[in-house]
């Protein structure tokens, strides 16, 4: 039972990436201003 499912580790994967981006856009936002 060490092993992780492909679909956990790509949701995982997902929800990194789109929170870093969501990040990155209102980091971006607030120095336009």
């Amino acid at each position: 039972m060490g092993t992780i499912p492909e679909g956990m580790v790509l949701r995982l994967a997902t929800d990194i990436s789109s929170r870093r981006s969501n990040t990155n856009r209102k980091l971006y936002q607030e120095w336009i201003r």
